[in-house]
């Protein structure tokens, strides 16, 4: 705690003193005085404004260093690599090309003209490039090149080269953040989990406290189900770093997919606790209850997601699925409406809202949502049975009719539109109609056929259609 705390403050005070150096510089800029800075104040000075996306003003500052360092390849480079960023080709390769024949062989005018290379499509170059410095480079410089060596790889979306490049990068660092971050990226992307799970193996019989080791390897076991190893390896980074996050979600998330909701909460709740407090966290402990049934609990993290976001649609929905589970559906629909506001074209918040205004028989209502649905998609099916039943609801079977047969004249697959006619023209009592529909609909696709008794349950009691059914069913 003592070390976290002098750390923190250590840290406190360097961002206190580069925002007094950056004003420093500022007002000798704005009040055209003369500016003389070292070479490392400089730096934190490119630094700062690269970081915070201004690279027109960290362009000028390193012009202005190089008035002052006109030898500095350190600068040149900077200089380059900001002119490489606003497409400006010709003059970066005249500022490598200065820094080449002041030091010729420092790994960051490699790792530059490389850039500039790929920019220009010139791959083959930029590989031939880094690969001679790799021959020549001391042992400490190979982790970096082998990371250029496969973003250039991965830019020709060469992924068996890319993943052989980081695992070199590895092998230099075996702690390497960058080069074990993007393995995983590239392990999801090619689902070679079995193969991977070999190499993080050695990793971890070289160093078993390597954390990220352990994190890719929980994840491989993920990408193959199994998930007992998955939680072991995850329980393994907790134990080796505490305040490592993403390890408890991700654990919490195997969890909640084995219907382990206690132990899930409790790891999303270990989660929230550590450096940030997180919407989403809040949400899936949300979700967690609502699985165990206690929706006025699961109402309790949903608004905590809230306080984090107060336009966190998802959460407001969330809620009212909540209270529909209890029947209370004024309140549902008062939480769907607020879901609908912050994000209006999400169809099953128009959906969610429709069938709580059909509880509670508000029919014009939900006639309203289901065609605001229709206008926003109108894509499938179910949008348009569900919009006739609304009609049939309201007393309106001939608006409920014309709606099914406007959705048969738009699909080419129309069973369960057939279904549904059949239903409502049963309900209407054209009775000898809706046979010849159902008949029509069995004939189609047999197991669809429940859809019927959705809109009419009278049609379950009815001998000639149970018959009809039974006759397709063998």
């Amino acid at each position: 705690m003592y070390d976290d705390e002098n750390e923190d403050r250590n840290e406190h005070e360097n961002g206190f003193q580069l925002l007094n150096l950056i004003h420093e510089y500022e007002e000798a800029v704005r009040n055209q005085q003369h500016i003389f800075y070292d070479h490392d104040k400089y730096e934190q000075i490119i630094d700062f404004y690269e970081d915070n996306h201004k690279k027109d003003i960290a362009l000028q500052v390193v012009s202005t260093a190089l008035e002052q360092y006109p030898y500095s390849s350190t600068f040149m480079i900077r200089k380059a690599q900001l002119l490489i960023d606003k497409r400006q080709f010709e003059e970066a390769k005249e500022w490598i090309d200065k820094a080449t024949l002041l030091d010729g062989e420092d790994i960051s005018i490699c790792l530059t003209k490389a850039d500039l290379f790929v920019w220009q499509g010139m791959h083959h170059e930029a590989i031939k490039l880094v690969k001679e410095f790799i021959e020549k480079a001391d042992e400490d410089d190979k982790e970096d090149l082998y990371l250029e060596l496969a973003d250039i790889y991965e830019d020709c979306e060469r992924y068996d080269k890319v993943i052989y490049c980081l695992k070199m990068a590895v092998s230099f660092n075996q702690e390497s953040e960058e080069g074990l971050n993007r393995l995983w990226f590239c392990t999801e992307l090619l689902e070679n989990y079995e193969l991977m799970i070999d190499f993080y193996k050695e990793l971890l019989d070289k160093n078993p406290y390597n954390v990220l080791a352990w994190f890719n390897l929980a994840h491989c076991y993920v990408g193959i189900d199994l998930w007992e190893k998955a939680i072991e390896a995850f329980e393994y980074v907790m134990a080796i770093d505490d305040k490592f996050e993403d390890a408890y979600v991700d654990c919490a998330d195997i969890y909640f997919n084995l219907k382990n909701y206690k132990k899930a909460i409790e790891l999303y709740l270990s989660a929230n606790t550590l450096v940030r407090v997180s919407k989403e966290v809040y949400f899936q402990v949300g979700l967690c209850y609502e699985k165990l049934k206690e929706p006025n609990r699961a109402r309790t993290y949903y608004r905590k997601a809230l306080t984090v976001d107060a336009e966190y649609d998802e959460a407001f929905y969330r809620i009212g699925e909540s209270y529909k589970s209890e029947k209370r559906f004024k309140e549902a629909t008062s939480s769907f409406q607020r879901a609908i506001k912050i994000y209006p074209e999400n169809v099953y918040y128009h959906k969610a809202l429709a069938e709580t205004h059909l509880e509670l028989k508000d029919y014009e209502e939900a006639i309203a949502a289901y065609k605001d649905i229709i206008e926003m998609d109108g894509s499938k099916k179910w949008q348009w049975i569900d919009l006739a039943t609304a009609y049939y609801s309201n007393n309106n079977p001939v608006d409920a009719l014309d709606t099914i047969e406007e959705a048969i004249l738009r699909f080419k697959k129309k069973t369960e539109l057939i279904y549904a006619k059949s239903a409502l023209l049963y309900n209407v009592g054209r009775r000898k109609e809706s046979i010849e529909n159902l008949e029509l609909a069995l004939s189609l696709k047999f197991k669809l056929h429940s859809i019927i008794f959705a809109i009419s349950n009278q049609m379950k009691y009815d001998q000639e259609i149970v018959h009809l059914i039974d006759q397709y069913k063998n």
